[in-house]
C-alpha cells in the first residue's frame, strides 16, 4: 500500500472510533431539561396563591369582615341607603397591597341576592377606602394580585 493510503485508512478509522465514542457518550448521559421560569404575568388576579394576602387592622378574615361591615354601615347611613342583608362584596388585593376593583355580587352559588343601588355601590368603595392595607400576596415569590368575596351580613 502507499504511504498515502495508509495514512488515509488510519485517519477514517481513527474518525470512525470517535464517532462510536460520542454516540456511546451521548447515550448514556442524558440531558437534564433545562428548568424555565415562566414571567408571572402582573395583570392576573388569582383567587388562590402560595402566601395569601394578610389584613393588617385585624390580621385575620373575622377581622377583616367586621371592619368591612362597620365602615360599610356608616358610609352607607352617611349615603342614604338600605343595603340588603347579607351583602356579598368582591375585591382585589394588588401588589403594592392596596385594595381595588370593589364591587358587589349578586350572584353565588345559584342563589341570587337582591343588586345594589348605586348609591350602595359607592358606599362600598367608600368603606374599602377606609381599611387597613394588606400585607400582599405572594406567588413564586413575587408580590401577586388576589380577588376575595366577603360576606357582609348584619346579626341582629
Amino acid at each position: 500500500m502507499l504511504p498515502f493510503t495508509r495514512i488515509i485508512c488510519r485517519l477514517t478509522l481513527l474518525l470512525g472510533f470517535v464517532a462510536v465514542g460520542l454516540m456511546v457518550q451521548a447515550q448514556s448521559s442524558p440531558k437534564k431539561p433545562a428548568q424555565v421560569k415562566l414571567p408571572i404575568d402582573s395583570t392576573k388576579v388569582y383567587t388562590y396563591v402560595e402566601h395569601m394576602p394578610v389584613y393588617s387592622g385585624a390580621g385575620d378574615m373575622k377581622g377583616l369582615t367586621a371592619d368591612f361591615l362597620r365602615e360599610f354601615q356608616a358610609a352607607s347611613a352617611k349615603g342614604g341607603c338600605s343595603p340588603p342583608n347579607p351583602v356579598f362584596v368582591s375585591f382585589v388585593v394588588g401588589p403594592s397591597g392596596g385594595i381595588y376593583d370593589v364591587a358587589s355580587v349578586s350572584n353565588l352559588s345559584n342563589v341570587s341576592y337582591p343588586k345594589l343601588s348605586a348609591t350602595c355601590e359607592a358606599a362600598l368603595v367608600k368603606a374599602s377606602q377606609s381599611l387597613s392595607r394588606f400585607k400582599p400576596g405572594m406567588q413564586n415569590n413575587r408580590r401577586v394580585a388576589v380577588r376575595y368575596i366577603l360576606k357582609l351580613s348584619a346579626t341582629k
